[in-house]
């Protein structure tokens, strides 16, 4: 069986079948809609309120993240001529001139360091304007979230599927998503509730101040963050190697570990990001991610250890 469809056609409803489905389960009082990833809601949901509100030429962006999740949406709302406008997420509602502003999009926090960016007052403050909030992690801590506001969008990455579900507030349910029905949803039909997210603070600050054999902890004096990943780094070592040998070598499960190297992801716009927070490439190419669930490994530790001895023997091999 090849798995594959005889002929080029899909059911127009899937979609629409899909997000009741994915409703009812997360037990929302909101309009839901599922999206292939967080970029795809953003680029559909940006496209649709240019489409509506044309004659507004400017939106507010307070994209605080690293990542790439928001490219698409930025290159074609500048090829439409409408301008972003960086704006300080305390800055009062009221001050802002809703008849230029197309919508305003806010990072809740940081899809790589997992920092906190908006206060839960700031989104839960009325709002005039359509807001486009983006949780990366926060949604996995504290589900569900508090009520959505008329004028507001919550985007939420969903890291089991690598998709995003989006809940709208009143104001905003009747934008269109016109690409969604025409995809193809058969990897999504699963899609549910959230995982939660455990955090271990006590693991994560052991893992990132014991310095094996050099590593340095990334967020340093950061307090406002989730303590569900520990991000170390070496300025000697390509963080790739690092997760090949663990995952291969002591059998860690590859969801728990991850990399931001070009030997693994090859795309050099993270890059640019790194350094704008005073980070090298080095840095970059050096950094790990580890998840708070290694924390049941009481192992893990000598694991890490064994594998960065390993690539310095090979290290050694190689130079001879």
């Amino acid at each position: 069986m090849w798995g594959l469809l005889i002929i080029d056609f899909r059911n127009p409803y899937i979609w629409d079948d899909l997000n009741d489905s994915v409703k009812q389960k997360l037990g929302c009082a909101v309009p839901v809609r599922v999206y292939q990833s967080v970029n795809h809601a953003l680029i559909e949901i940006g496209m649709a309120f240019q489409g509506l509100y044309s004659m507004k030429r400017q939106y507010l962006t307070t994209l605080s993240s690293l990542g790439t999740h928001a490219d698409d949406m930025t290159v074609f709302l500048s090829r439409q001529g409408i301008k972003a406008i960086p704006q300080d997420p305390l800055i009062s509602v009221e001050a802002i001139d809703d008849k230029k502003t197309l919508f305003w999009v806010l990072d809740r926090d940081d899809a790589i360091s997992g920092q906190k960016y908006i206060a839960d007052a700031v989104v839960r403050a009325d709002s005039k304007i359509f807001r486009v909030f983006i949780s990366h992690t926060q949604h996995l801590h504290s589900w569900p979230e508090s009520p959505i506001g008329e004028a507001d969008v919550h985007v939420l990455y969903h890291s089991a599927s690598g998709g995003a579900i989006a809940l709208f507030g009143r104001r905003t349910q009747n934008i269109n998503s016109p690409f969604c029905s025409a995809l193809s949803w058969q990897n999504f039909l699963d899609i549910g509730t959230f995982p939660k997210n455990k955090e271990d603070k006590t693991w994560v600050q052991q893992i990132e101040n014991s310095h094996f054999l050099g590593s340095t902890p990334l967020l340093k004096n950061i307090s406002e963050r989730f303590y569900d990943r520990a991000l170390i780094f070496w300025q000697d070592k390509d963080a790739s190697s690092v997760r090949d040998l663990l995952i291969q070598d002591h059998k860690i499960s590859p969801l728990d570990l991850e990399c931001l190297s070009l030997s693994r992801w090859l795309d050099t716009r993270l890059v640019s990001q790194f350094a704008a927070r005073g980070w090298d490439a080095n840095t970059f190419r050096g950094t790990l991610i580890v998840s708070a669930r290694l924390a049941a490994d009481r192992e893990f530790e000598k694991k890490l250890v064994q594998t960065l001895e390993k690539l310095n023997q090979l290290s050694q091999l190689k130079d001879i």
